[in-house]
């Protein structure tokens, strides 16, 4: 839960506008309690970039 968290803060902190609708990665190694990781790709639409106007 700690890592969904984390990065739920960092893409809304960076305003991110291709996101939640695209650009969301997650993994976990094939190890038992292993967790999921998520990661961060993609960032071209966040603080403001390709912004229209």
């Amino acid at each position: 839960m700690d890592e969904y968290i984390d990065y739920q803060i960092a893409q809304i902190y960076a305003a991110n506008g291709d996101w939640p609708g695209s650009n969301m990665k997650l993994w976990r190694e094939r190890t038992a309690g292993s967790k999921w990781r998520w990661m961060i790709y993609d960032l071209d639409f966040t603080f403001g970039g390709n912004a229209q106007g």
